[in-house]
């Protein structure tokens, strides 16, 4: 396999490349420092774990409390490494500000990968800056990774550090070790890997089509890598596959929720929320490099996208999961875009203008993009946990009682964490028998006025304590509970935006 000899970037371009990730981890931590809170329950759960490998050496797998008793199925990678930095630096620094730091420090690595991979493609290093930066300030990114404790942060430069090995590997066989070794880091993170190689099998199968080889290393090294995914997957998930069957993808949600995780596929929405900037660059160069010139490295982004599509549109993926994917290789994209337009533009008579027209084409990408930014960085920010309702559920913590707490699911791992209780629900739906039922008493009793249908639901699940917040509020579109009036029989233990009541009898002796 013969080498192929690639340019050195100039310091002046790596001097704002670092600058772009400089800039990037400064935007992320302005936002994620303004509140000492996470955003997402999911982050409660991760901290969990983390906590417990810290103390030790091992996640919990069998939890008592997480619907008064189940056991969990999840990849521990950013579990470990995390426990791992928390027991070097968390005598200097809170877990919670470590913790912020170190996954939007890794999370901003992503601008760098994205500047190597379109960098190796295009030799244009102006083309790596643009494809840093969309990738950088991509909104639905940042929104999902700013202020929440999230597997993303670390599985997406793994991700796109995959696809710039591979495209390497056709030429540099130190590629492909490489490759295999993020391969088995990114497989032990999240199943994010299966997505993108499902989208390197379509890339071959879209080669093929066009009479464009693919040397046979390449395709061992795909077949093997899918073998070794699938069977980690298989290993960690057995149990819930064996629970749910193919069902398993859709990760047992109650079909009444549903909705708030697999969207209907709307064109316009996606243009939106991925900036149409990105969007309709991305859509030339697919159109350009795969219908009229085809060049090969170009089918790996539409073998990837395609597949993102068609799993969005079979609702195989979680929308914002899918999007936030899309709206990444849109970015690459974006870069790729800025170097064909900049190459044959320097072939016309305004080449001469060319740093003009550049400068123009920067300055709307900067403004279109960090106000999009700014307002998803915002926004996740707003939705962290507030003092409120830490407040709530350390009070919470002081309460006796060895029976379980009824909540919406988003609030049962915030209360699994800081209150140390049972719940009878949160939003880790695998391997839990008739979902659909469990949700639909908890929805009945925050929209029931009667108090005995309400203590039938508590005495079925072996609750004592009702939490409500606004997340109740807004998930069963209620003000506040219609059946607590007799105080023999409910006692409102806190009020304060959240409110917690104590239920003090039972079926039989109600009223």
């Amino acid at each position: 396999m013969k080498k192929r000899e690639v340019p050195k970037p100039k310091r002046e371009k790596e001097f704002w490349l670092i600058l772009i990730f400089i800039a990037a981890l400064a935007f992320r931590l302005f936002f994620a420092l303004r509140t000492s809170g996470f955003t997402g329950d999911d982050s409660y759960f991760n901290l969990r774990q983390i906590e417990s490998i810290k103390k030790s050496g091992m996640p919990i797998l069998h939890d008592n409390l997480s619907y008064s008793g189940r056991t969990f199925a999840f990849l521990p990678g950013m579990h470990y490494l995390l426990a791992g930095i928390s027991f070097i630096f968390s005598r200097f620094i809170s877990n919670e500000i470590l913790f912020k730091i170190v996954l939007n420090f890794f999370a901003a690595t992503a601008a760098i990968i994205a500047y190597m991979i379109i960098f190796e493609l295009s030799h244009n290093r102006n083309a790596g800056l643009v494809a840093a930066f969309a990738t950088a300030f991509s909104p639905i990114f940042l929104n999902s990774t700013i202020n929440s404790i999230s597997t993303f942060s670390i599985s997406i430069p793994l991700n796109l550090l995959l696809v710039y090995f591979f495209i390497k590997s056709e030429y540099d066989m130190r590629a492909v070790t490489r490759f295999m070794a993020v391969l088995i880091l990114a497989s032990f993170t999240d199943s994010l890997v299966m997505i993108l190689l499902i989208g390197i099998i379509f890339y071959i199968l879209m080669i093929s089509t066009e009479d464009m080889p693919e040397s046979p290393s390449r395709l061992e090294l795909v077949i093997f890598s899918i073998i070794f995914v699938f069977w980690v997957n298989f290993i960690v998930f057995k149990s819930a596959f064996l629970a749910h069957g193919v069902g398993m993808i859709w990760r047992n949600i109650p079909s009444a929720i549903s909705s708030q995780y697999f969207f209907r596929i709307n064109i316009i929405n996606i243009i939106y929320r991925i900036n149409v900037i990105p969007f309709i660059a991305g859509i030339y160069v697919l159109y350009n490099y795969t219908i009229r010139e085809k060049k090969k490295n170009i089918y790996i982004f539409a073998g990837i996208i395609f597949v993102l599509l068609m799993m969005l549109w079979l609702k195989l993926v979680e929308f914002w999961i899918g999007l936030m994917l899309i709206s990444i290789f849109f970015a690459l994209l974006l870069g790729y875009f800025y170097h064909s337009l900049s190459s044959y533009l320097a072939k016309t008579k305004i080449a001469g203008k060319l740093e003009g027209i550049a400068a123009v084409f920067i300055s709307l990408l900067i403004v279109s993009t960090v106000a999009s930014a700014w307002q998803y960085a915002n926004s996740a920010s707003a939705d962290s946990l507030s003092q409120n309702q830490e407040e709530a559920l350390n009070f919470l913590a002081e309460v006796q009682s060895e029976e379980a707490v009824i909540s919406a699911p988003e609030s049962g791992m915030l209360i699994e964490y800081f209150s140390k209780k049972k719940t009878v629900m949160d939003s880790e739906f695998l391997m839990i028998p008739n979902i659909n039922e469990r949700y639909a008493d908890i929805k009945t009793l925050y929209q029931t006025p009667y108090e005995t249908k309400a203590l039938e639901i508590m005495d079925k699940y072996d609750a004592d304590i009702i939490y409500l917040s606004d997340t109740e509020r807004e998930e069963f579109s209620i003000i506040s509970l219609k059946f607590v009036g007799d105080e023999k029989c409910f006692e409102l233990l806190y009020n304060n935006s959240v409110m917690i009541y104590r239920k003090l009898c039972r079926l039989g002796t109600a009223g």
